[in-house]
């Protein structure tokens, strides 16, 4: 989200009244995702391309900015479905950062993940989504054929 110094900014260039006028509206809440997808984004590729791209704090920050896209994306631009959000939740158990992507309302998520910890959240998804969702809507039994469907 945006901090007060960066919205005091963008209220000056865009102008308070017409901020205020449209502040109830839809539009007010995707402008919000917008301004602030773009600065995480130059961020993003600020850390990514700096000096200390390697290291374990930047590592996590890029993860921090992964999850504060998937947040605003679903809160201010309301894109997304109940399933991607349990996805997301569940990657995040393992991952650095996890969010949607793709190029409609749905479909898939992203996730960052320590290379040790790789095992360990793919057998967290499938556990954790995947496979309760075959036992939920599977008309055979999948049993242990679930690996040959999903990863």
């Amino acid at each position: 989200v945006l901090g007060q110094e960066r919205l005091d900014a963008l209220l000056r260039r865009v102008g308070r009244d017409v901020w205020t006028l449209n502040h109830t509206f839809q539009p007010h809440k995707r402008a919000l995702h917008v301004f602030g997808e773009a600065a995480r984004v130059a961020e993003f590729l600020q850390l990514a391309e700096g000096p200390q791209r390697d290291t374990d704090a930047t590592i996590v920050r890029l993860g921090e900015l992964m999850n504060a896209s998937d947040e605003s994306m679903r809160d201010l631009y309301e894109c997304g479905c109940p399933e991607l959000t349990a996805l997301t939740s569940i990657c995040r158990k393992v991952a650095i950062g996890s969010r949607v992507t793709g190029a409609g309302w749905g479909g898939c998520t992203v996730s960052m993940v320590w290379s040790g910890d790789a095992q360990r959240f793919i057998e967290t998804v499938k556990e954790g989504y995947y496979e309760p969702l075959m036992r939920e809507r599977a008309t055979a039994s999948v049993g242990d054929d679930l690996g040959r469907y999903v990863f």
